[in-house]
């Protein structure tokens, strides 16, 4: 399956596949950031969507996903508000940009509109919409559908709550609330990517390094374990190594 492929990257954090790009803070062992490539488009997504760079051709964006070279972004920036936190899109050569007024109702007044003739939906400000709590929330750019996680109760107490669901046909999944995951500090982090499975360590006897980051795909991580030579050495639960990769 090519948007599993894996190269093993050249620079410090980061993981590539096809379809998938992951930053991942190894020292901390935790998912910094998940970046998602559909068509000429890569979102860049902590919790929800926090950058949007839109490419004037698929090839660059492919390009983009597979170095994160700044040098290759969109050049003009503009910051786009909303429930879901705000998010800074990026295009080059904006030649038209329009912008939803108090009459329009899919979404807050003053959120993007279009740019250059690609249009930006929100989730409209009808009643019923509010115990969602995802009023304002982007729901496409160009056509392409975005979905978040609604604001209900057992949402928020698992963590996920206005979280990105979906790009797309790429859907997102996270831990579920319980009381082992809450004591591992696992509730609400990531546990797929589109078919990507995502997995943390959570067993006793993974004592200094529970929680952190276990595996991507078949790329997986290890830490120094609670040993006394290295408890001495004070490494327990610092990276120690990330092997595997999977091939075409």
């Amino acid at each position: 399956m090519k948007e599993l492929t894996f190269i093993l990257s050249l620079l410090p954090y980061v993981l590539f596949s096809q379809s998938y790009a992951f930053e991942v803070d190894k020292d901390k062992g935790a998912i910094e950031y998940i970046y998602v490539l559909s068509d000429n488009n890569v979102f860049k997504i902590s919790n929800s969507i926090d950058e949007v760079y839109i490419f004037n051709e698929e090839s660059i964006a492919r390009e983009y996903l597979k170095t994160l070279d700044e040098d290759l972004l969109p050049k003009d920036e503009f910051q786009d508000g909303g429930q879901d936190g705000g998010i800074t899109i990026f295009i080059d050569n904006a030649t038209d940009v329009d912008y939803y007024t108090a009459t329009n109702y899919y979404g807050s007044k003053g959120q993007i509109e279009s740019i250059n003739n690609i249009a930006f939906t929100y989730v409209p400000d009808y009643s019923y919409n509010e115990s969602k709590g995802t009023i304002g929330n982007l729901t496409s750019i160009g056509g392409l559908k975005i979905t978040h996680i609604p604001v209900y109760s057992y949402n928020v107490k698992s963590k996920k709550a206005g979280k990105i669901e979906s790009i797309g046909d790429k859907d997102f999944e996270y831990e579920p609330w319980s009381t082992w995951g809450e004591g591992v500090g696992m509730v609400g982090l990531p546990t797929k990517a589109g078919a990507i499975d995502i997995k943390y360590y959570e067993t006793d006897y993974h004592d200094g390094f529970k929680g952190k980051i276990r595996s991507i795909g078949n790329i997986e991580f290890t830490y120094y374990g609670n040993t006394y030579t290295n408890k001495n050495a004070d490494i327990v639960g610092k990276f120690e190594s990330q092997t595997g990769m999977i091939l075409d």
